[in-house]
């Protein structure tokens, strides 16, 4: 629905990492996902974050949103405070 005003964006994360803290909160278990080479984190602020093994799945979720697209440093600062809520 192009009427959802939220903003949407994502994140790439390169290789294996053990911040489980962090990957909790953006809903998903990242040792699911193998530590394969590279894995986009995907989403809105609010809602239930994605992994996605390629940014053209998140472009694709992201269509549903016309908000402006969040920069790489939102989306990290998010990840940071949803780690500090959940931790």
């Amino acid at each position: 629905a192009k009427g959802d005003t939220r903003r949407c964006g994502y994140l790439m994360m390169r290789g294996c990492r053990g911040d489980t803290t962090a990957t909790r909160a953006w809903g998903f278990n990242y040792e699911e996902k193998k530590c394969q080479q590279e894995t986009v984190i995907c989403g809105t602020g609010g809602a239930p974050r994605n992994a996605f093994e390629t940014k053209q799945d998140c472009d694709a979720l992201c269509e549903g949103y016309s908000g402006p697209q969040y920069s790489m440093q939102e989306m990290l600062q998010h990840l940071k405070e949803n780690a500090k809520k959940t931790g």
